[in-house]
């Protein structure tokens, strides 16, 4: 057995001063208001609009009082009406958090969110006997900084980080003192979690990886495992958890398949092991391998050709196919934003923030495997997995920045009463504290597109009022609309209007996702390719948000299509067929540049060049520059850079004539 013989007592600071004392207080004072500084509300709207169509989802399990639903109806494309896609309590607890008390609701309820997972960490902290200090403050503020990327949307997911930070810290004061009633929580958190939000998996895998190094440590070297009573209890825990996780819409075929694909995947790597090095790499790590294996690699392919083509045929504007769809999924390679050569800001902290938690956490355990000798291998080995899993996969930045939260405070704990650094720990906690106050304050100062918190002008990025110029002018379906927007059509404009597609991407995966993924491959980006798509897919106008720079190119240069309006958050596309019917009052009932010039957001106003400079001509777009150049703060990081792009673009519409 691996626990202390003797309950360590609570360790004394006989190092700290008053002053120090006072210094701590105000650090714990600030650590919510940072945090809070880092979370503005437009990140969540910006890019991400799941939230949308979890509100109509919710909508529609409290009204009919069910846990069932029909993926299929909000959509004319063909999609599929049953999978397994399971988050019954967490959309309904979003639509009745947001029918009570709206969009401002849905950030304090994440903020409450953070601040509970904070109290598990605090609870866990005093079960170590560790007092909250100032190192537990900086790692506090570390983890949410880091998973903040992940963390800063508004969907079922935010409650993982609840479940995840429950998960871990249940296990590990499990280990500190193997208690089956301290497991025994396991069952319920499961039963919540499965029917909250996938994100389940990876707590099961986390379980997964300690019980099987810890049974190999048992059959190996049984010194180093829990010991047999406490993985007697683990299993039993486990066959609760199991038969807890079968309580959902889909019975126990759910969990059985999310088992039977992990078995698969271990498979496939096992005949990974017969070719190269490269190829196991790719099927251990690689978020569509032996941890996601989401679609087949014929699809993959397809898919990226589709997106490489996509990212290559340029635009002004920055939110390409690629780009917008691995922000939004999260299946980011963090690699590549370790340093700042991508000018990616968030994501280097993000994979900057993973790396020094992984050090840190080495170190820890380095030190407290010299002191006692127990080398507690299987927290070891679930730390390490996850980060080189969150570092090739975004989403799971979430993940890893929770388990190595606990897992630190466990290693302090296994390190003995005996400070670690009993001189250092205060001063480097202090700088780091500092440090990444600074970095905040800089984020808050310069870098950030739009000072925006609890939803505050969120309507700025939403197309409410394309959709309200469609639904009033009664404009013919079917509507082609993009992957992003999909999803706040969902919830504003059905059943009056259906998608043709939206973040879901599950519904679509058999035809219409495919399809999607080959614009600009197998439909290229030309008028003869937009008539092929429009043949399968015969939509007759068209919603597309500005992030999709390319797909309104798509439709500019046909000759079918004509624009029929923008806003700030989208434009909407005509078939020339339908002309005729279109109200008389609703032909040209676009804003002309001067609608815009009080506007000071640089995102919006990047929009408004785009469509101007597009449809317009260069004299349009020449004021929404100046609009730019005078109300953007001078502050602000990358104005000289998107002056320059602008200035660019103005020039070669000079030398091609379109002034």
């Amino acid at each position: 057995m691996t626990k202390n013989k003797k309950k360590t007592a609570p360790r004394k600071n006989t190092t700290q001063a008053p002053a120090s004392a006072r210094l701590f207080w105000f650090c714990a004072f600030l650590l919510p208001f940072i945090v809070l500084a880092y979370y503005p509300s437009y990140q969540a709207f910006f890019n991400d609009y799941d939230i949308w169509f979890h509100l109509a989802y919710g909508k529609h399990y409290v009204q009919n009082l069910t846990w069932h639903i029909d993926h299929s109806v909000y959509s004319w494309t063909p999609a599929i009406a049953k999978t397994p896609y399971i988050t019954w309590i967490g959309s309904s607890v979003l639509y009745l958090v947001h029918k009570a008390f709206g969009v401002t609701g849905l950030f304090i309820l994440q903020y409450t969110v953070l601040l509970a997972a904070a109290a598990i960490v605090f609870w866990f902290a005093k079960a170590a006997h560790l007092r909250t200090g100032l190192p537990i403050l900086t790692s506090l503020l570390l983890t949410a900084l880091t998973m903040a990327t992940a963390a800063n949307h508004i969907k079922p997911e935010m409650f993982s980080i609840l479940f995840v930070t429950a998960t871990a810290a249940l296990y590990l004061r499990f280990r500190m003192a193997p208690s089956p009633w301290i497991i025994a929580a396991f069952p319920l958190l499961f039963l919540l979690w499965v029917n909250t939000h996938g994100l389940w998996q990876f707590g099961i895998i986390f379980l997964g990886i300690v019980f099987a190094v810890d049974l190999i440590l048992y059959v190996g070297r049984r010194k180093q495992s829990l010991g047999g009573r406490a993985l007697a209890y683990l299993s039993i825990a486990a066959l609760f958890t199991f038969l807890a996780l079968c309580i959902n819409p889909f019975g126990p075929a759910y969990p059985i398949g999310f088992v039977k694909s992990r078995f698969a995947a271990v498979i496939d790597i096992l005949f990974a092991l017969r070719g190269s090095e490269e190829v196991l790499f790719a099927y251990a790590l690689h978020p569509f391998g032996a941890i996601g294996d989401i679609f087949s690699a014929n699809f993959l392919q397809d898919w990226f050709r589709g997106l490489s083509v996509f990212s290559a045929a340029g635009g002004s504007g920055g939110g390409e196919v690629l780009d917008h769809f691995r922000g939004v999924r999260a299946y980011l390679n963090l690699w590549e934003h370790l340093f700042y050569g991508q000018r990616q800001p968030f994501l280097t902290m993000t994979a900057m923030g993973m790396t020094t938690m992984l050090i840190s956490y080495l170190g820890l355990w380095a030190i407290a495997w010299k002191r006692t000798g127990i080398s507690d291998l299987p927290v070891a080995a679930a730390t390490i997995a996850f980060f080189f899993m969150a570092m090739f996969m975004g989403r799971l930045a979430l993940v890893f920045s929770l388990i190595w939260l606990p897992s630190i405070i466990f290693m302090a704990w296994r390190a003995g009463p005996k400070p670690i650094f009993p001189h250092a720990a205060y001063p480097l906690s202090l700088a780091a504290f500092i440090g990444l106050t600074v970095y905040v304050t800089v984020c808050v100062t310069y870098i950030f597109e739009d000072r925006s918190w609890f939803g505050a002008g969120y309507q700025t990025y939403i197309p409410d009022k394309e959709v309200r110029y469609i639904m009033d002018n009664n404009l013919p379906g079917p509507m082609f609309n993009d992957y992003l927007a999909g999803s706040f059509l969902i919830w504003t404009m059905y059943p009056d209007y259906k998608v043709a597609i939206d973040a879901r991407h599950f519904p679509y995966a058999g035809q219409v996702f495919p399809d999607w993924a080959a614009i600009g491959s197998r439909y290229p980006l030309t008028p003869q390719g937009l008539r092929a798509f429009t043949v399968k897919y015969p939509a007759r106008i068209a919603l597309i948000h500005h992030n999709y720079q390319n797909l309104i190119r798509w439709f500019e240069r046909s000759p079918d299509w004509a624009l029929a309006y923008f806003d700030t958050a989208a434009v909407v596309m005509v078939h020339r067929d339908i002309i005729p019917e279109i109200p008389p009052s609703a032909i040209g009932a676009m804003q002309p540049p001067a609608h815009y010039r009080d506007i000071q957001n640089p995102i919006v106003l990047g929009y408004m060049f785009d469509v101007y400079q597009r449809f317009f001509g260069g004299h349009h777009a020449a004021q929404i520059r100046d609009y730019y150049e005078q109300n953007v703060p001078d502050r602000y990081w990358n104005k000289q850079n998107t002056l320059t792009n602008m200035d660019r673009f103005l020039a070669r519409l000079r030398q091609q004539g379109k002034w």
